[in-house]
């Protein structure tokens, strides 16, 4: 259980980064499309999606320095720093505009220095992304294994618990028939007690006719004896 729930959180944290890696690749597309749309026609409506993708690109930052594996640190910090160069290109253009430097700003965006930044920071996007991916790939890998072993445990143990529930069932029976047996001898040995009993019984009340009667001889025998001395 402990194996399955780490594997999750470390499931979600991959799927968080990639999402956040995203994320934060969209959010310098879409401040790098708010200044664009600024230098090309002056409205600062533009600037709003520019000023939101600035907050967005922080907290994208901010979760995937927290989400990063170790291994992976320099290319984390690389993109930060990468990000922080566009932001500053574009901080850039925008004020030169702002203070009616409009030719130093289209020569900044034409200088390709953005491009670059840009294609730099894609470029480590989609390897981060592909790592993670990796690992993600990994993880499932292991779940599933892990998947597959926790059932044939389970499979071995309900074995094993058909199996002892069946020794105990015959243990119960063989117990259960030395009871029986046992209950059959002592009542074979009662039956003979009370048989012998009744034999001895027999016995003494034939002896004690014996008894009477060598008792009444002997009296008889007296008296015949007493007689003929009185003759």
């Amino acid at each position: 259980v402990a194996t399955q729930s780490r594997n999750g959180a470390e499931l979600r944290r991959i799927i968080d980064l990639r999402r956040d890696l995203t994320g934060l690749f969209s959010a310098l597309q879409d401040a790098e499309t708010g200044q664009r749309g600024y230098l090309l026609t002056g409205d600062p409506a533009y600037l709003a999606p520019y000023e939101n993708a600035i907050g967005a690109i922080a907290r994208r930052q901010t979760a995937i320095a927290a989400a990063g594996d170790v291994a992976r640190t320099e290319d984390v910090e690389a993109l930060k720093r990468l990000a922080a160069d566009k932001l500053t290109e574009l901080n850039e253009t925008v004020t030169l505009f702002k203070a009616g430097r409009v030719d130093e700003a289209v020569d900044v965006v034409r200088s390709g220095r953005g491009k670059d930044t840009m294609d730099q920071i894609r470029y480590l996007v989609e390897g981060l992304r592909a790592e993670e991916y990796q690992v993600l790939t990994q993880r499932q890998d292991r779940a599933a294994s892990s998947a597959d072993w926790l059932q044939g445990a389970v499979a071995a143990a309900i074995t094993i618990i058909i199996l002892l529930g069946a020794l105990v069932i015959t243990d119960a029976r063989r117990r259960n028939r030395r009871v029986t047996e046992s209950q059959a001898s002592l009542a074979a040995a009662n039956h003979a007690l009370i048989e012998s009993a009744r034999r001895r019984d027999v016995l003494e009340d034939q002896l004690r006719q014996s008894q009477k009667m060598e008792a009444m001889g002997q009296l008889t025998g007296g008296m015949a004896h007493d007689f003929n001395n009185m003759l």
